[in-house]
């Protein structure tokens, strides 16, 4: 029985090429017969990973869902720095600059507020993860 090196990605396990068991192949990859190749290739619908040694596999529309998923997260994260950054940038930062001898009360109410803006947008990206 023939056999094929199959190529993974070492942190996610998701395989990737086959190539002949003869030739040399950079770590990480399993051996596997060629059979068990053309039944990976046939299965459109799967996407195949090697977890501790082992082949499995997971159905592709899940995969897509989950990377759809952590791609809006990602997102949302983004646009959650983002909201703290300008709020350092064009008011938190400009009122932590004054001298304390010459900001008023306002100014010193104005700024909490804006630190406790920012707390809030932290706890929301901590949520999301």
């Amino acid at each position: 029985m023939d056999n094929v090196k199959l190529r993974f990605d070492s942190s996610t396990g998701k395989v990737g090429k086959t190539y002949p068991e003869s030739m040399d192949v950079a770590e990480p990859y399993l051996t596997i017969t060629v059979e068990q190749s053309n039944e990976i290739s046939s299965q459109a619908d799967k996407v195949f990973f090697v977890v501790a040694g082992e082949l499995t596999s997971k159905n592709k529309a899940d995969i897509e869902a989950e990377e759809s998923i952590q791609k809006q997260k990602e997102i949302k994260r983004a646009e959650l720095q983002n909201q703290i950054d300008e709020l350092e940038k064009s008011q938190a930062r400009p009122l932590r600059e004054l001298r304390l001898d010459t900001t008023n009360q306002y100014s010193q109410a104005k700024l909490v507020g804006i630190d406790n803006q920012i707390v809030n947008l932290r706890t929301q990206i901590k949520e999301i993860n």
